[in-house]
């Protein structure tokens, strides 16, 4: 029987915007497994985060269907992994890069073919960047208001920079915005009623079997996207003596025969599973269920109509 290892180097890694140096590998009898091959620096960005902020609560209550398939994935419609790098850009990742190429391509009905079908992060993240004067952070709702007010630019109009968050798009540039893209988005939990968290695991499916991807805000350790099960990149606890701070991400799928839902992340096609994790349904259950896990702050989805 193999035994397994988990090798963590652990950092004091406390703000969004903080680099990993080292990445953890896990040891599977004589094969060492790194879930960071490419050294991406793994930036978070989720501002006025910390290990004891609560949850978001929802301003819809979602409808929830009657019947689950084992497994629904809307991934094949994303666009291939790609990396904010030392940027604190995450929440626009979760927002413009992915959902904002998800909703377009649908709505076209195309095959992403080329740059000028996948929308840049930089369109929104630079905008809210020189509002605040901060490079190192943002929201989900910020990046969905300019989504929402704005609309989204193509990234080889608008490319990305990791060095620089000053830009901002110019007049022929915003030219070629897409508008509109969404008509509202909502938050649809977790919701903290009398001291316990409500479970969420059934309106996040409910909402991916309408085509729905969900962008989830949740908290992340040092050893996020380390360990293994069933032969992929599992995350199934965030511990608080390892926390590093609050990171946007898109739920694109589940897996019952995992436990887990699938969520596509910005740290490279290299991370994990080829730039995607599965997280346990754990931490979508209720609060006053044993199995319970602590980390996600926030859901969120996007309407078109």
């Amino acid at each position: 029987m193999k035994k397994f290892l988990i090798f963590m180097t652990i950092c004091c890694l406390f703000s969004c915007n903080t680099d990993l140096d080292d990445c953890c590998e896990e040891e599977i009898g004589d094969e060492i497994i790194d879930s960071n091959p490419a050294n991406d620096p793994l930036s978070l960005g989720i501002i006025n985060c910390s290990w004891d902020s609560g949850v978001s609560g929802s301003s819809i209550d979602y409808p929830l269907k009657t019947n689950y398939p084992a497994i629904y994935d809307l991934g094949r419609f994303m666009p291939t992994p790609r990396s904010q790098g030392e940027q604190g850009s995450c929440a626009a990742w979760a927002t413009h890069f992915y959902l904002g190429t998800y909703l377009r391509n649908v709505a076209t009905d195309s095959i992403i073919a080329n740059e000028s079908e996948i929308m840049s992060p930089a369109f929104s993240f630079n905008q809210l960047s020189s509002a605040s004067s901060n490079c190192w952070g943002s929201t989900v709702n910020g990046n969905l208001d300019i989504m929402l007010q704005q609309g989204v630019l193509d990234i080889r109009t608008f490319p990305y920079d990791q060095t620089d968050c000053d830009r901002s798009p110019n007049e022929s540039q915003r030219a070629n915005i897409i508008s509109p893209v969404i008509s509202s988005y909502e938050t649809i939990g977790p919701v903290n009623t009398s001291g316990v968290i409500g479970e969420t695991e059934f309106i996040v499916k409910s909402a991916l079997l309408d085509n729905r991807p969900v962008v989830i805000s949740m908290k992340v350790d040092s050893a996020f996207g380390v360990a293994r099960k069933d032969d992929v990149f599992y995350v199934n606890e965030v511990r608080e003596d390892i926390f590093r701070g609050c990171h946007a991400m898109v739920i694109v799928g589940y897996n019952d025969d995992l436990n887990a839902f699938r969520l596509i992340n910005s740290w490279g096609e290299y991370w994990a599973n080829d730039g995607y994790i599965y997280v346990s349904y754990d931490f979508f259950k209720s609060s006053d269920m044993p199995e319970y896990k602590t980390g996600v702050t926030e859901l969120t989805v996007a309407f078109t109509d």
